[in-house]
């Protein structure tokens, strides 16, 4: 296997014209996900809601950011957190590309301490939005 070094994130995901576009970059299985998005200027991600907490940092572009009931207008190497549960969505407010990191083993860590996943290999049930099953960790008198 090859490695290939990136210098720019944004030049490895072309802007479709009038659309988004996306790419996984990373997943750990049960706790952190990467993805590398490019939206051209007007295209948003309908509000939705999570069930596990991200963060999105802008490479290049200006997003306008809804995070519960406030709008935030994020540029270029800024970040902004999105909690668990907070509705959210977006729009590029030009071309833009960013950076969104899902912490799916969140709900884990907060109850167990450990990232779920990283240290038994099981898959977190926070990815749904129903509640977290039983973990074969020992922590809490789990088996």
């Amino acid at each position: 296997m090859s490695h290939t070094p990136v210098a720019d994130l944004s030049e490895a995901l072309m802007i479709p014209p009038g659309g988004i576009a996306s790419r996984p970059l990373l997943e750990v299985k049960g706790s952190t996900k990467l993805v590398l998005f490019a939206l051209d200027t007007e295209q948003e991600i309908s509000p939705h809601q999570s069930p596990f907490p991200a963060e999105i940092l802008v490479l290049r572009g200006r997003l306008e950011v809804l995070v519960g009931e406030a709008l935030f207008e994020v540029v270029s190497n800024g970040r902004i957190d999105l909690p668990m549960g907070a509705p959210h969505g977006l729009r590029a407010l030009e071309p833009t590309h960013f950076l969104l990191t899902m912490l799916r083993g969140a709900k884990h860590m907060r109850r167990h301490g450990h990232p779920h996943g990283l240290a038994h290999g099981e898959p977190l049930a926070a990815d749904s939005d129903g509640p977290l099953e039983p973990c074969s960790c020992g922590v809490d008198g789990e088996a």
